[in-house]
C-alpha cells in the first residue's frame, strides 16, 4: 500500500477540498491513543465537514460527522504533525491524521482523493511511512 504525506503548508485546501468531496461518504474513525487505547469515534456515518483552524495556542483539525436530522458528532485532532493518505488495490482508504493527542484514522472507499493527493504531495519523512506501513496497514 502507498502512502502520500500531505505538505503541511497546503493542509487547509486540502482539507477543505476533501471535505468538499466528499460531504455525505460513509466513514468510519478511530483514534489510536499514545498509551495503547483505541476509540472508535463513528462508524460507517456520513461526513458533514472537516475545517483546519489555526488558533493562537494550537492548530485544530475538526471533522464533523452526522445525518440531517440527527445530532451532529465532532472529532478534534489537536496540533496535527503529520497527515497522510493511504489506498490497497481495492479502493479502499486511510485518511491518517498524527497529532498531539493520538492518531485519527479515517476509514472510506470515495475515490475522490487521489487527485488531490497528486498534486499536493511531498517527500515527507520516508522512515516514519514505512513504519506506519507495518502498524496501520488496510486489512484485505
Amino acid at each position: 500500500m502507498k502512502a502520500e504525506e500531505i505538505n503541511p503548508q497546503i493542509w487547509r485546501d486540502f482539507f477543505q477540498n476533501f471535505s468538499a468531496l466528499n460531504r455525505g461518504t460513509m466513514m468510519s474513525v478511530e483514534l489510536l491513543r499514545f498509551d495503547g487505547r483505541t476509540d472508535q469515534i463513528v462508524r460507517d456515518t456520513p461526513l458533514t465537514k472537516m475545517t483546519f483552524e489555526t488558533e493562537a495556542c494550537s492548530d485544530v483539525l475538526s471533522l464533523t460527522f452526522g445525518s440531517p436530522g440527527e445530532r451532529e458528532l465532532v472529532h478534534e485532532a489537536i496540533e496535527p504533525i503529520h497527515v497522510r493518505v493511504k489506498q490497497n488495490e481495492h479502493g479502499q482508504k486511510i485518511l491518517q491524521v498524527e497529532a498531539e493527542n493520538g492518531i485519527t484514522v479515517v476509514h472510506f472507499h470515495s475515490g475522490r482523493v487521489p487527485d488531490l493527493v497528486e498534486l499536493k504531495t511531498y517527500k515527507g519523512n520516508r522512515i516514519a511511512m514505512a513504519r506506519d506501513d507495518r502498524r496501520f496497514a488496510i486489512p484485505r
